[in-house]
């Protein structure tokens, strides 16, 4: 679980609803910030150490779940697909999509996406 990305929840209270609901995607500035800043300190390669492995995989993956709960889906997956170099790429897309169309929270945020 240490390596696993896990993204941040913002939540929000819904008077109408009574209820909180998950905000990243209504409250996209905040969910965002430093954003940048960690894809401009990405560390491009990837080392024969299966340890940096972990740190290359986690440090990407955990931007691309930022983006897709903050609403930017599609720029979530080009930021995968330009910045994930490993050789199993497919293979970990294919399991992500899998763990996402699962999660609630996503759910709320695409109803009606298929990932």
């Amino acid at each position: 679980m240490l390596n696993t990305p896990q993204p941040s929840l913002i939540f929000k209270y819904d008077r109408h609803a009574g209820k909180y609901i998950i905000a990243n995607h209504i409250l996209q500035a905040y969910s965002l910030r430093g954003l940048d800043k960690e894809i401009k300190n990405l560390k491009p390669e990837v080392g024969s150490d299966p340890a940096s492995n972990e740190g290359y995989f986690r440090s990407r993956v955990d931007i691309l779940l930022r983006l897709i709960y903050a609403g930017k889906q599609k720029e979530g997956w080009t930021f995968f697909d330009r910045e994930y170099r490993l050789p199993d790429k497919q293979e970990v897309k294919t399991k992500i999509k899998a763990v996402l169309r699962k999660q609630g929270a996503y759910r709320r945020i695409y109803p009606r996406s298929v990932v």
